[in-house]
């Protein structure tokens, strides 16, 4: 596990890696809405900063071909997961 590392043109939350390279890897962005309505909203931003900031780049040089990506978001006790999909196959 990764946190908070350099990758792509930013910085990650969490990357989670896995031993064997044939086992998913994970993206994970955080973040926190100030408004419960706005969750859904900052869910699918974390998706957005994932892709265009190319957090999956290095797990993909490293030789990774599943990377699934989650925006999830807290707002009090509230807790949004969003997941965004393979970025293997986004990518293609």
């Amino acid at each position: 596990m990764k946190s908070n590392c350099e990758c792509g043109d930013g910085r990650s939350d969490i990357i989670l890696i896995p031993i064997d390279m044939k086992e998913k890897a994970f993206v994970l962005e955080l973040k926190v809405s100030s408004q419960f309505k706005d969750i859904e909203k900052d869910a699918q931003k974390a998706i957005k900063r994932i892709k265009e900031d190319r957090y999956g780049d290095e797990l993909m040089e490293m030789g990774f071909e599943k990377i699934d990506i989650y925006g999830i978001v807290f707002c009090s006790k509230n807790c949004s997961v969003l997941y965004g999909g393979d970025l293997c196959k986004c990518s293609k």
